[in-house]
């Protein structure tokens, strides 16, 4: 029962796997295929930001060190953009104060590697809630100024 929720919930999402390592991107690229996703990947962020241009991808899960562009650059130039994407970093680097910059960049999470796939799942199902439930309270701001006139 929880699978087909969670199949549910990302059926028509689009996911753009952004790691300069060729395993993670194939091994998160399986993961999310099976767990219902449409999965798309960049070796680097500006491989990312074209991919981006095409205006389809919904979450972007983005390693922070990387060569040309890193995550956190992508995050900022995603940010500025105003793209209604949610940004999910990744490291294999544990460091605080780089997590913290990240989240207050913009990121809806940061995920630690090696991470356990349950996990990831978890954090995009969490993110994806949060998109949902800011969407309904912004439907709800509309709908009670236009009954109140």
């Amino acid at each position: 029962m929880a699978q087909a929720a969670a199949a549910a919930s990302a059926r028509g999402k689009r996911i753009l796997v952004v790691d300069d390592e060729e395993g993670m991107r194939d091994m998160l690229r399986a993961l999310l295929s099976k767990a219902g996703y449409a999965v798309t990947d960049a070796a680097n962020g500006r491989a990312a930001l074209s991919r981006l241009d095409d205006g389809d991808i919904d979450i972007v899960l983005a390693d922070v060190r990387m060569p040309d562009l890193d995550g956190l650059g992508l995050l900022k130039k995603i940010s500025e953009s105003k793209a209604p994407v949610t940004v999910i970093m990744m490291s294999a680097f544990v460091d605080l104060d780089t997590a913290i910059a990240a989240l207050k960049a913009g990121a809806a999470d940061y995920v630690s590697k090696p991470f356990r796939t349950d996990e990831v799942l978890l954090k995009i199902r969490m993110a994806q809630e949060r998109v949902r439930l800011a969407e309904e309270r912004e439907r709800l701001r509309t709908e009670n100024a236009r009954l109140r006139g």
